[in-house]
C-alpha cells in the first residue's frame, strides 16, 4: 500500500506541474523570462508516464495540454525579437532579450 501511495504522489506531482506550467503559459505568454522557465518545467513533466497517458486520453477532447500553446508562444517570442529595432552598437537590453528569445526557442 505504501508503494501505491508513493506512485500516486508522483503522478500528482507531475500532473500538477504540467497544469501549473500551462496556467503560467496562458497567463504570461509575452514574458520570455516566465515562459522559458515554464517550458523547462513542461520538459521535465513530459517524461512522466502519467502525463503522457493523460495527453493521449485528452487528445480527442480538445486537449487542454496541447503542444500548440508552447509552439505558439515560441513563434510569438521569435516574432517579437525580429520586430524590435536593434541599434548598431551592442546594447545590453537587446542582447538580453535576444538571449531570452533564443532560450524560449530552444526549450519549446
Amino acid at each position: 500500500n505504501s508503494k501505491k501511495n508513493e506512485n500516486d504522489d508522483e503522478i500528482d506531482i507531475f500532473q500538477t506541474s504540467q497544469e501549473s506550467s500551462f496556467v503560467i503559459l496562458r497567463a504570461f505568454p509575452d514574458i520570455d523570462e516566465i515562459t522559458s522557465s515554464s517550458l523547462s518545467l513542461l520538459a521535465l513533466t513530459a517524461k512522466s508516464d502519467s502525463v503522457r497517458k493523460r495527453h493521449l486520453l485528452q487528445e480527442d477532447r480538445g486537449d487542454r495540454y496541447n503542444i500548440t500553446l508552447p509552439i505558439g508562444i515560441m513563434k510569438s517570442s521569435l516574432e517579437r525579437t525580429k520586430k524590435k529595432e536593434h541599434p548598431g552598437d551592442c546594447d545590453y537590453d537587446n542582447d538580453y532579450e535576444e538571449q531570452l528569445a533564443a532560450e524560449v526557442q530552444r526549450k519549446a
